[in-house]
């Protein structure tokens, strides 16, 4: 098949929809009035008039505090207010400023912890640099800080080990939680009790019967905590472990509890276990 040669561009011309080849393009550059290269002026349709603006920053400008926008003044005041406390998002601060003002620091890194579920590795961190920057006092882990119990003392009841930490004591630790406020204008409580088993391995028979209470105060999330902790490797063998919530139980909702000068009423709401949890604690036994 005979090859066009390089300077035959009377072909190209006539194939429409196809690009040109690099000789052709320096052709058709040559050819002023060729019908491509008008074409493609009028589709690309350049304004003369089409400049670009590259006046540099600091000649419309005599210094960078200057070139704010209206919407960044806008956010600057927004930040100012909050700054000043004129926001909304100041209250925050405010309560815990003066629920936490008579505490010194330590008091106050604990109930941060504890309140907002802060990660340990963060607050080990967070304590270092508070102890590069002065707070020599402080320890140097969330541990030391917190006052994490090392050695929990264990009795044997039921064929498992027991911790119990009583009822009384979980509903007043639990109650103040809550609002001063709430607790000054509440006259009564209810309370849930729970029990049944849960295992903690798949490896093994190793398994916890816990006793959980549960604090139910209306337009508030019901607040649970353990009220008694078993662990073994077999189901209670007896109902031992139930001894102290009862009569904790029954002495908490004969005199109620006392926070502060305030005592307020305690009633038990319900007792809440499935079918097998009922059989083993002999269904009328609480």
């Amino acid at each position: 098949m005979q090859q066009p040669s390089e300077t035959d561009h009377s072909d190209s011309r006539q194939r429409p929809g196809l690009y040109p080849t690099l000789d052709e393009q320096m052709f058709l550059a040559e050819d002023s009035n060729s019908p491509v290269e008008t074409e493609l002026e009028s589709s690309m349709d350049i304004s003369d008039d089409f400049t670009f603006n590259l006046t540099p920053v600091s000649s419309s400008y005599e210094s960078a505090e200057e070139y704010t926008t209206s919407d960044e003044s806008d956010e600057n005041g927004d930040f100012d207010e909050v700054l000043s406390g004129d926001s909304d998002t100041s209250n925050d601060s405010d309560d815990i400023t003066s629920t936490t003002g008579q505490n010194d620091l330590k008091t106050d890194l604990k109930d941060l912890i504890n309140n907002y579920y802060v990660r340990h590795n963060f607050c080990d961190r967070l304590l270092k640099v508070l102890i590069a920057h002065g707070h020599v006092d402080l320890p140097r882990t969330t541990r030391g800080l917190l006052g994490t119990v090392r050695h929990v003392p264990l009795e044997e009841r039921s064929d498992m080990e027991y911790y119990y930490n009583g009822v009384s004591d979980q509903i007043k630790a639990n109650l103040l939680r809550y609002p001063h406020a709430l607790i000054q204008a509440t006259e009564s409580v209810d309370f849930s009790l729970n029990t049944d088993g849960i295992p903690l391995t798949k490896s093994s028979r190793l398994c916890s019967w816990p006793v959980l209470g549960g604090l139910y105060v209306p337009n508030y999330t019901t607040c649970v905590f353990p009220v008694a902790l078993t662990c073994g490797h077999t189901k209670p063998t007896n109902l031992d472990f139930l001894n102290d919530t009862i009569d904790d139980l029954e002495k908490v909702l004969k005199d109620g509890v006392t926070i502060g000068a305030k005592t307020m009423k305690v009633n038990l709401r319900c007792i809440l276990a499935d079918s097998p949890a009922k059989v083993m604690n002999g269904n009328n036994y609480l």
